[in-house]
């Protein structure tokens, strides 16, 4: 597991485990003395969510609440297009 954090909040950026050991409650134990140890350290916690449903549906376990870190946009108005390139947005 690969945990950063600052002042606030603690990252948990990475976590792995042998697919032989998927089915042991190895990588739960992992994450619950992760989060036990940053409690400490941090007001806020980041699980650094996925879309792959593993994983989603263990941070959800944890009451993890779903945030947009991104937005992807595609307009076909040229008007729109025109805007966003004067502005430098780079919304292609």
């Amino acid at each position: 597991m690969y945990v950063t954090w600052d002042h606030h909040t603690a990252y948990f950026m990475l976590a792995a485990i042998k697919e032989t050991r998927r089915q042991s409650a190895a990588l739960h134990l992992l994450y619950w003395e992760a989060i036990r140890q940053m409690a400490g350290l941090v007001a806020q916690i980041d699980l650094c969510g996925s879309i792959l449903q593993g994983p989603e549906h263990f941070s959800r376990s944890l009451s993890a609440k779903q945030t947009p870190h991104f937005r992807v946009y595609k307009t076909g108005n040229k008007l729109l297009k025109i805007i966003n390139l004067l502005l430098k947005k780079g919304y292609d």
